[in-house]
């Protein structure tokens, strides 16, 4: 019978820790390639959010023009139903990332998706903010209507069918 030496241990041993150190070379390569998308997803939508809000600013000063809704409104509101759905996915791997037994709190990759979905959030804040500007512009701009008094059945009905 051949005995296991001394020798053989070492070898061993050396052989697993450089396949634990590779490993965790390549989870690191991973943690990093992660928090640098998430970073770049965050700078992304923080200048998305810049650009709305340089919009809103616009919104306010115009004068004597009106948006059109038909077009802009639902943009932004199929905008708003993306970033739903990125938001959605965002809380999803940020609960994976919690709950992965390889991951530490100081990897940082928890951190990069609080971040990431905190701009998703206020970018989205930011289009519904734009939307009830849009909204509320043209409304002023339609001008202050003649207040009626419908005292007759015949009044309520007109208006109805006015609408």
């Amino acid at each position: 019978m051949h005995g296991i030496t001394q020798n053989d241990r070492m070898e061993r041993m050396s052989d697993y820790l450089r396949g634990e150190a590779v490993r965790s070379l390549d989870l690191l390569r991973v943690i990093d390639g992660t928090i640098e998308a998430l970073v770049l997803m965050r700078r992304q939508m923080d200048a998305f959010n810049e650009t709305i809000h340089s919009l809103i600013a616009q919104v306010l000063v115009a004068k004597n023009c009106a948006f059109t809704e038909d077009e802009i409104i639902p943009a932004l509101e199929q905008s708003q139903d993306i970033l739903a759905k990125i938001h959605a996915d965002l809380e999803k791997r940020l609960n994976y990332a919690k709950s992965a037994p390889e991951l530490r709190s100081d990897d940082g990759v928890d951190d990069a998706y609080a971040q990431a979905i905190n701009s998703v959030l206020n970018y989205n804040a930011a289009i519904e903010k734009l939307r009830w500007s849009i909204l509320e512009h043209n409304a002023d701009m339609d001008g202050h209507h003649q207040a009626t008094l419908l005292t007759t059945d015949k009044d309520i009905d007109d208006l109805f069918d006015s609408l």
